[in-house]
């Protein structure tokens, strides 16, 4: 597409770009991107190789596979880590990248042997799942829902009584045979 277009100074991608094509920039030394379309999902083989002013310090979420040199000789990259979705990383990726002295890579990625420059440390992280909703914090989750009133108690029931028998009237004390 624009392969050794050395004055292409593009800073932005339009958005909806889902796959940059191999070769796409290849040897465009003045192609200065500081970010990719979020809809980005695939980046070809020598796509940005030899883009020496390409200043990326993240790629879209939604990137799966980096091809073969797609970085290659791109000296100015400075990505700290790749997204969770990433799942191959083609041979020569990474090489010649002196701004990543370290990268994080998405456990259970397809990393090629030779995709980092022995200079480049990478681990591997495992992404999170997403929380569950009883772990949301309590700003993400909707109001509870209004709880019902409580049932009312039972009436109380006294158990039936026989009437007091009627006192003397002339009674000083009462005995237990007056009851």
């Amino acid at each position: 597409a624009f392969y050794g277009c050395t004055s292409l100074a593009l800073t932005s991608l339009p958005a909806g770009v889902t796959s940059i094509v191999d070769r796409a920039f290849r040897g465009c030394t003045s192609l200065a991107l500081t970010s990719l379309p979020a809809e980005l999902t695939s980046i070809g083989e020598s796509a940005f190789y030899g883009c020496t002013s390409l200043a990326l310090t993240s790629l879209p979420a939604g990137v799966t596979s980096i091809g073969e040199s797609a970085f290659y000789g791109c000296t100015s990259l400075a990505l700290t880590s790749l997204p969770a979705g990433v799942t191959s990383i083609g041979e020569l990726a990474f090489w010649e990248c002196p701004s990543l002295p370290w990268l994080l890579v998405p456990l259970g990625t397809i990393v090629h042997p030779f995709a980092f420059e022995e200079a480049t440390r990478y681990g591997f992280f495992a992404p999170l799942p997403p929380l569950s909703p009883a772990l949301q914090p309590a700003s993400a989750l909707p109001p509870p829902p209004a709880l019902p009133p409580p049932p009312s108690p039972p009436p109380l029931l006294s158990p039936a009584l026989p009437p007091a028998p009627p006192l003397p009237s002339d009674a000083s004390s009462i005995s237990s045979e007056d009851i």
